[in-house]
């Protein structure tokens, strides 16, 4: 989910009252001899609605709920509610802003509030780009036009708009009305921390670095090794840089991928085998907060830039399979248990129905893959971890050439890496796979189709949301291969 625009509601979403309203209505009109509140009583017969200062409507809410209707009483909530210290910003709201605006996403605030609200923002901090309120636009959601004029202030179309609000009918059904997106806050997303994971992808860089900083980091940490650098790419966890064309320098650009720097470092130097990349330096600098890496370059291109027919992946097939049998009979020095649950049938099968509905939603896909969940045994072999179109290279006539970026290696069960096999290779070219690999159960090939998929549809959101058109159908080809595979 990628709109250019994300609205939001006050009350019950972006903003909590720092006490129980109830309390507060007891609190301030125990000097009005106020003890009970009934709110039900108070909104269930209150007229009037919350246009401009909202006071007629908030003045029978109050009179009705307590049965007190002294202006003195009245004025002191009106004005209490009014203030920034009556209001605590939602956990994970600001940064969630921030982030997205950081990005070029448009935020708003769309509520059924009345003319305080604008000071009541101010009074927190919230920077936000536009704020569209009933009180100031003499119109409530759920009517459409508040929607309406939201995104035309914001400059996007309902379409590529988000609203995300607390009421079913005004919020959701009003917004899907108006032709926006919607959620509804604590039934389809419960925090901010949730709405971030939808809006935010995981790949997205926290210590981005850009050419000029990367050539600084790399001249200041590996002097040795002198050049210019050009710019290869980026992935999930590292910007990846050539140098003189036969080096390669990566940069972590997020923590965890910092984590699987180290990990891969640790393993690396202990692997045997054809098409790894030897490492050729290792350092930090003051300059990023992260150690770094230098690493040769296997000549080759990734199967998506290659684009192999499917008699060259067939020919593929026996090469990949000679080499994993080997990976897989390395001896594991230095390489840790798998403590992510990248196997595990409960995570996995979580995501594979939120991303394949995600897909279909976006008309990526024409309808969700469905795959068993299945536990894996406790077989545990070295894994490379994260084997997928992006990290096999081949040479220009399709055939193997090596294999990069280790930052998932660990000592796992086998079926994580046959699922880049799964992915790479049509149905057809899989029975000389496994003659060169070895002959494995059904269960671990049911593992693998799980585990295949669910890499397949996390390529498909990647791919989509970075515009990479060819890493995109090597995805869609790659549920493809596991759906016919399964039937």
């Amino acid at each position: 989910m990628h709109p250019k625009a994300l609205l939001l509601d006050v009350g019950g979403v972006l903003l909590e009252p720092v006490e129980a309203v109830a309390h507060t209505y007891r609190r301030l009109g125990a000097a009005y001899g106020v003890q009970t509140v009934d709110f039900a009583a108070g909104f269930g017969a209150a007229q009037g609605r919350q246009l401009m200062d909202g006071r007629p409507f908030w003045r029978q809410v109050v009179g009705r709920s307590t049965g007190c209707w002294d202006d003195a009483y009245f004025e002191s909530l009106y004005q209490y509610f009014a203030q920034a210290q009556a209001w605590r910003v939602a956990p994970g709201a600001r940064e969630l802003i921030a982030r997205l605006r950081l990005r070029g996403v448009k935020v708003g605030i769309v509520s059924n509030w009345d003319t305080r609200l604008r000071g009541t923002l101010a009074g927190l901090g919230l920077d936000v780009d536009g704020v569209y309120c009933s009180g100031e636009l003499g119109v409530e959601k759920p009517d459409t036009r508040i929607f309406a004029l939201a995104c035309k202030a914001l400059g996007v179309a309902p379409a590529e708009a988000l609203h995300v609000g607390d009421s079913l009918r005004c919020d959701v059904e009003g917004a899907r009305a108006a032709g926006l997106k919607a959620l509804h806050f604590g039934v389809d997303v419960r925090s901010f921390a949730g709405l971030t994971r939808r809006l935010t992808p995981p790949w997205e860089p926290t210590h981005p670095v850009t050419l000029p900083e990367a050539q600084a980091l790399k001249d200041a940490v590996f002097p040795e090794h002198p050049g210019a650098l050009e710019t290869l790419g980026q992935g999930w966890d590292n910007l990846v840089f050539s140098l003189g064309g036969h080096k390669v320098l990566r940069i972590p650009h997020r923590e965890p991928g910092a984590r699987c720097m180290a990990a891969e470092l640790a393993v690396l130097p202990h692997i045997s085998l054809p098409g790894v990349p030897r490492v050729l330096g290792r350092g930090r600098s003051p300059q990023h907060p992260f150690e770094i890496m230098l690493q040769e370059r296997i000549p080759g291109r990734s199967v998506e830039l290659v684009r192999p027919t499917d008699a060259q992946r067939a020919a593929l097939a026996p090469q990949l399979g000679a080499w994993m049998r080997r990976l897989h009979a390395q001896v594991p020095t230095g390489a840790q248990p798998d403590t992510w649950g990248r196997l595990s049938p409960k995570r996995l099968g979580t995501a594979i129905a939120e991303k394949g509905a995600w897909a279909v939603g976006e008309g990526l896909l024409g309808r969700a893959p469905e795959v068993p969940l299945v536990q894996a045994d406790g077989t545990s072999v070295l894994c490379h971890g994260d084997l997928y179109c992006r990290h096999v290279l081949l040479d220009e006539q399709g055939g193997f050439a090596g294999v990069i970026d280790w930052g998932d290696v660990h000592l796992g069960h086998p079926a994580i890496d046959i699922a880049g096999a799964l992915c790479i290779l049509p149905p057809r070219a899989l029975p000389a796979f496994f003659e060169a690999y070895g002959a494995v159960s059904s269960q671990t090939l049911a593992v693998a189709r799980m585990r295949g998929v669910h890499s397949a549809l996390t390529l498909v959101h990647f791919a989509h949301s970075i515009g990479d058109a060819a890493l995109l159908a090597e995805a869609q080809r790659a549920l493809g291969h596991l759906m016919a595979y399964s039937n």
